[in-house]
């Protein structure tokens, strides 16, 4: 019949054998959400001290977690030297917390800040950093007007509007821009075959560009392109196996919005590579499609919508010209405020 074995986490955490378990402060948050269970949801897990975790620890959690993007956070220069879980016993969540109370956009408040899928880490995440800057906010009770993450594509800043009772807790980031490139080589029959796994051939599709910064490949669909995205219904096995994801991670299908007059353009975005098959609003895709469609439609502020099952906006300003930059905004939702156990272990 087998043995198991079964732990009960205290307040406090728990060891096992030599490793050292400690509950966290974790939270879970809608991005591009005016509502519950709507845009695209990730986790957050506050560390206690500027240390971060091992890998593979953080990649445990983030699998355990299953949603798209799970972020983890380490406190300001300016919280000192962090909290000794250990010692605080089962005070520690709450004190760990108040760390983050100083988050701030100067240098000695930015917030340390990482991104993982269930199945690996990536180098960038619009909407775990929405759901990031909501948690703080919202969870934590951050009230600085600004908050600064540094992170592997440089220092990136969330601003707060609203969220005052008289209007929804907005924020908007401004990220690197990926305007995306005309040539696909030499993975051009790998973009093929994707191409024709997600839309049955070529016949619809406009153009192809590939966005090498952040590994996606951007399909725009011609005109009266929307229907035919929005049924879009691929295998996902087989997609996957049309590219090793060494050059690209993710597709995006875009066109002109047709069927909503409050959207300028439409998207889905599809990403077996990172063990995300569908995600539902991607806001480091809107990176590449905000320079593309700006470009396009003469307009440095235009409104998308991803058209996934949950399904969201998101407002983009373009200043690739000028800044190489991109602001993309929405609202954020705080959905589940807890404790997460992870092994301390550096």
């Amino acid at each position: 019949a087998g043995s198991y074995s079964l732990y009960f986490f205290a307040a406090e955490g728990i060891t096992v054998g030599q490793v050292m378990f400690a509950r966290l402060p974790f939270f879970t948050a809608d991005a591009f959400a005016s509502k519950p269970f709507a845009g695209n949801g990730a986790a957050i897990v506050l560390l206690p001290n500027r240390k971060w975790p091992k890998d593979v620890v953080m990649q445990n959690l983030a699998a355990e977690i299953n949603l798209s993007e799970t972020a983890f956070v380490q406190p300001p220069i300016c919280a000192g030297e962090g909290v000794d879980v250990a010692k605080e016993g089962a005070g520690a969540i709450e004190r760990i917390k108040s760390l983050f109370k100083l988050a701030g956009n100067a240098p000695e408040s930015t917030i340390p800040l990482r991104w993982f899928t269930p199945t690996n880490e990536v180098s960038l995440c619009g909407h775990a950093t929405l759901a990031t800057a909501t948690a703080l906010r919202v969870g934590v009770g951050a009230a600085a007007p600004s908050i600064a993450f540094d992170t592997m594509s440089g220092v990136l800043v969330a601003n707060a509007s609203g969220g005052d009772g008289t209007s929804e807790l907005s924020f908007s980031l401004s990220l690197p821009s990926n305007a995306p490139i005309d040539s696909v080589d030499p993975v051009r029959d790998d973009i093929n075959a994707a191409v024709e796994v997600l839309l049955g051939g070529q016949e619809a599709v406009e153009s192809v560009a590939l966005t090498r910064s952040n590994k996606k490949v951007l399909v725009v669909l011609k005109e009266k392109g929307e229907k035919l995205l929005r049924s879009i219904s691929p295998n996902f096995d087989a997609l996957v196996q049309c590219h090793d994801g060494s050059v690209f991670k993710g597709v995006i299908v875009t066109a002109k919005a047709e069927e909503e007059d409050t959207v300028d353009f439409v998207s889905r975005y599809f990403a077996p590579w990172n063990g995300i098959n569908e995600d539902p609003v991607t806001g480091s895709a809107h990176t590449a499609l905000s320079p593309f469609w700006s470009s396009r439609l003469g307009q440095p502020i235009l409104r998308g919508r991803q058209c996934s099952k949950r399904g969201g906006e998101v407002v983009v300003e373009d200043f690739s010209k000028e800044e190489n930059r991109v602001n993309v905004g929405g609202p954020g939702i705080l959905i589940i405020d807890g404790s997460a156990p992870l092994e301390l272990s550096y």
